[in-house]
């Protein structure tokens, strides 16, 4: 039997199974109904991008090489998040006079 006591839940192998499965799931529903596009799969959109440059359908090279700097746009906008603002760097405000100031958006 495992052990649960040592480690924090996130790196149980259950949640990791429950997250891998849902990644997938997602994964298959957009290839399957949104254009044969990975949502979270970018090493998939690079092999494909890569068979449709070898075989020059170049209107599925756009599809595969704009999801791919999108995916790129958005990692850009994470770390430039992470940079300005580090984890536990905001202070709550003595006025919560907005919902931004509330409980739920302090780092």
């Amino acid at each position: 039997m495992l052990n649960y006591t040592a480690q924090p839940t996130h790196d149980r192998l259950p949640v990791g199974a429950l997250l891998a499965a849902a990644a997938g799931g997602l994964d298959a529903y957009t290839y399957l109904q949104h254009g044969e596009v990975f949502a979270g799969l970018q090493t998939g959109n690079l092999i494909l991008l890569g068979a449709s440059i070898g075989q020059s359908q170049f209107a599925r090279m756009a599809q595969y090489a704009t999801s791919i700097m999108m995916f790129m746009v958005g990692t850009i906008i994470a770390r430039i998040i992470q940079k300005h603002w580090p984890y536990g760097s905001c202070q709550p405000s003595a006025a919560p006079d907005s919902l931004l100031r509330t409980k739920l958006f302090y780092c």
